[in-house]
């Protein structure tokens, strides 16, 4: 599965993060942005801000309780994952197994330090 888009098709947000002198940035396809804005249109909706799905579960954080560092979210093509500081996707050619995503995201403990799934 290639994740890589032409700069054309994604819309870009950014937040400064004044304590380590960095910006957060994220990135959403076009399409996606359009058919979300399209649809709160119809329904007369304004729309404050719009949450990329992996970065929705970092709200679960607060919950989860050590040894555990990441939530993660699995569907039939990739891995939604999050953890305090950095989110983002996997695709499952990438990370077959909850063991791999783990080692790819250098979780040292393996999958116990990895909240997925039905597990939450």
């Amino acid at each position: 599965m290639n994740w890589r888009w032409p700069p054309d098709a994604l819309r870009f947000d950014y937040a400064e993060d004044t304590f380590s002198n960095a910006y957060h940035v994220t990135a959403a396809q076009n399409k996606e942005v359009a058919t979300l804005l399209e649809l709160a249109r119809e329904l007369r909706l304004r729309l404050a801000t719009i949450t990329p799905d992996a970065g929705a579960l970092a709200h679960l954080l607060p919950f989860v309780q050590a040894p555990a560092q990441c939530v993660a979210w699995r569907d039939r093509d990739q891995w939604l994952w999050a953890m305090r500081h950095q989110w983002g996707r996997r695709g499952l050619a990438e990370a077959p197994d909850v063991e791999r995503l783990a080692a790819l995201l250098a979780l040292g403990g393996g999958r116990d330090r990895l909240l997925w799934g039905r597990q939450f």
